[in-house]
């Protein structure tokens, strides 16, 4: 969170940027995204790790934010709400990250946590296959995830739909349903957001649950959901 250095206050930034120092010569970029409560999120894919060398790097985030602008009343100075006066860049935050190699830590296919990261507007797919400690596949008779936004509110809920509907009648689901579960032949099961699903910008949590042929359920995977903004806007 970026606080006013004056007042204290929590201010909501306009923009961000983060690096990691990989080397004396070199750094990496680290993915920001400026959540609804105004702090910063830092965030880094599977692949972005991998880039990463084993050791303590260091790292710093920098932050645009409007700078209150104080006014007077009688014998009262106070200063302006967020969003007036000049626009400033500052340092905000650093410190430390330890990266290990892969064998001293849980292996990827073993995480139970998972960031989903798509824009608004776009079609999203993602597989996901269950496996028991044998490493052989369970299959999946149902699944839905749910997402929820920082104050509560469902923002996304997925349902398991077969056989595979058409635009249409994704269409006609309600709008936070707009999307389906659908299993692979190889006993995996597909997630789909649909364009049509109207998903707003920011980080959700989510959890996935799936039932096995008994009837139990289990939660495969949870995590965060983040929606970017984009741009542009689809045709009507």
């Amino acid at each position: 969170m970026v606080r006013d250095r004056r007042t204290h206050r929590i201010i909501k930034p306009v923009d961000a940027w983060a690096n990691i120092k990989t080397s004396e010569i070199s750094i990496k970029e680290v993915q920001c995204t400026i959540t609804s409560e105004g702090g910063i999120l830092l965030s880094l894919s599977e692949g972005d790790t991998a880039d990463l060398p084993a050791g303590e790097l260091e790292f710093d985030v920098v932050a645009v934010h409007y700078k209150n602008v104080p006014y007077t009343y009688g014998s009262i100075t106070a200063y302006g709400s967020a969003g007036t006066g000049e626009l400033i860049t500052r340092p905000v935050a650093k410190g430390v990250i330890k990266v290990e190699a892969l064998n001293t830590i849980t292996p990827l296919e073993e995480a139970d946590y998972m960031e989903l990261r798509f824009n608004q507007y776009e079609d999203f797919y993602r597989t996901f296959t269950w496996r028991d400690e044998e490493g052989d596949i369970i299959a999946i008779q149902n699944a839905y995830m749910q997402a929820k936004s920082s104050s509560g509110t469902t923002v996304l809920d997925i349902r398991w739909i077969t056989p595979v509907p058409n635009e249409a009648e994704i269409a006609a689901l309600p709008t936070i349903q707009q999307g389906y579960f659908t299993p692979n032949d190889d006993g995996s099961i597909v997630l789909h957001v649909s364009n049509q699903n109207p998903v707003p910008v920011g980080v959700h949590r989510y959890d996935l649950f799936v039932q096995d042929s008994n009837g139990d359920w289990s939660v495969l995977v949870k995590g965060t959901v983040i929606v970017e903004e984009t741009i542009s806007v689809m045709p009507s």
